[in-house]
């Protein structure tokens, strides 16, 4: 009796020894490959193949890639272990990085992202040229002076260290299309007003205003040049009430005499 229930279920499931036989294969299969990934694993992480042979920089502007890849130390050390901590500080120490971000891309490549605080004035000091950051902060750029960027205005006059940092920060408030709008500053001190500044603009007007809230005086200009005539040019008083002022001509001076 219990022969004849041991061939049915035979005859019923045919295929169970080859299941049996598939499952053990698949089991073979994942316990080698499981030995073969920690014999790769051993030789990766004690091969140079997992140090770092490449460092990206991303988003500078200023700051070189050279300068940035070589302080931070990365290139040959480990892709898992790398100091990351140490490797901020030092880049941290330019002042024109604010920021930085540390990723590693699969196999061998870590990638610096910067973020670099705005330049938003530039000045002559004992024949260099320096760029004024949106901290206030002074930095020298170019030694010799050779150069002058037109991405932000040239300040001019600015000795007192806490006017120019207060102008700084206005240039910081204000829109870039007004920044690039503006050649140079000049800081034209007066006995009722020490902060007092002619501003030179690229499209021939004239400013003249004061540091005290510079950025909210000058958004109203491009609403006011708007309504003026290009072909005459002259000064835009922007202190109080805005008004223009044209420039006075050598003919205007001749009949003015004559009167």
């Amino acid at each position: 009796m219990s022969d004849k229930k041991v061939v049915d279920l035979e005859e019923r499931i045919p295929t169970l020894k080859e299941q049996r036989k598939q499952r053990a294969n698949h089991r073979l299969i994942l316990y080698l490959s499981v030995f073969f990934l920690l014999i790769a694993s051993v030789v990766y992480f004690q091969s140079p193949l997992s140090n770092i042979q490449n460092v990206e920089v991303i988003n500078n502007d200023y700051v070189a890639d050279d300068w940035i890849i070589t302080e931070t130390h990365f290139l040959d050390a480990s892709f898992w272990g790398y100091d990351d901590r140490s490797a901020e500080e030092q880049l941290l120490s330019h002042p024109q990085l604010a920021e930085v971000k540390f990723s590693r891309r699969f196999p061998n490549t870590i990638v610096v992202d910067v973020d670099e605080y705005n330049r938003v004035a530039y000045t002559y000091e004992d024949g260099g040229l320096s760029t004024i950051l949106e901290t206030g902060e002074r930095m020298v750029i170019d030694k010799n002076g050779e150069t002058y960027p037109t991405d932000a205005p040239l300040l001019v006059n600015f000795d007192e260290h806490d006017i120019q940092k207060e102008m700084a920060l206005e240039l910081t408030e204000l829109a870039p299309e007004l920044s690039v709008r503006m050649s140079e500053v000049h800081l034209r001190p007066t006995e009722s007003d020490e902060k007092r500044i002619h501003v030179y603009m690229n499209d021939g007007f004239e400013v003249h205003s004061t540091v005290n809230d510079f950025s909210e005086r000058l958004d109203a200009y491009p609403s006011i040049v708007k309504q003026l005539d290009p072909e005459v040019e002259g000064i835009i008083h922007m202190r109080m009430n805005p008004y223009f002022e044209p420039f006075t001509t050598e003919e205007d001076n001749e009949g003015e005499r004559q009167e």
